[in-house]
């Protein structure tokens, strides 16, 4: 039997190793990973909270997050705010403003990429999703919704509107803008007052 080179003993020890931190590496992705996110329909109200505001919710990716909130909103069951605590609060209102602002862009985009004859449809059927009373309001299964408890909306204050303008570059303040203009006047056009919603 040879003996095994010095050149050879090196290669074996470094394919050895190379091949250890390979599959340890991939064990702990497979491992580590959050999973899928609940049936939110299965949930009662504290599991739901501590989904949107637990690890488990940010390290899913968007469409999965875009996927729960839908389910939410479908089933009227997003959860009050109000009675969390202040750090558990900002985070599920950090966690909720992402894959809000997402699907905004997602529709924006949308928007601009149809052919300029479907823009009317797709705008009366956001219109009439905003009616409905589609997106984050809150309420439903477990109290009402958006405000501070007291049927009071909180509004954007100049703070809050200066960090959206710093999050954003020139070309996607002008998207916006041409976007809600377009929004605005086929609101106009329905008889729906925009200053409500």
């Amino acid at each position: 039997m040879s003996s095994l080179t010095k050149a050879q003993k090196v290669g074996l020890i470094c394919g050895g190793a190379v091949l250890f931190f390979g599959v340890s590496g991939f064990l702990w992705a497979i491992l580590s990973s959050p999973g899928t996110l609940p049936d939110p329909s299965t949930q009662d109200r504290e599991q739901i909270l501590d989904t949107l505001v637990g690890d488990a919710f940010t390290k899913r990716d968007m469409a999965e997050r875009q996927a729960y909130l839908r389910q939410l909103r479908d089933q009227n069951a997003m959860p009050r705010f109000d009675d969390l605590g202040d750090d558990q609060r900002q985070q599920l209102r950090g966690n909720l403003q992402e894959v809000r602002r997402q699907e905004v862009e997602d529709r924006m985009d949308a928007y601009f990429e149809a052919p300029p004859e479907q823009r009317v449809a797709m705008l009366d059927q956001m219109i009439d999703r905003m009616q409905d009373g589609g997106g984050f309001r809150g309420g439903g299964r477990f109290g009402p919704g958006r405000g501070n408890g007291q049927g009071q909306r909180r509004g954007l204050t100049p703070d809050r509107m200066q960090r959206r303008l710093d999050n954003t570059t020139p070309e996607q303040r002008a998207k916006r803008s041409e976007f809600i203009q377009a929004l605005r006047q086929r609101m106009e056009q329905r008889g729906v007052n925009p200053r409500n919603r």
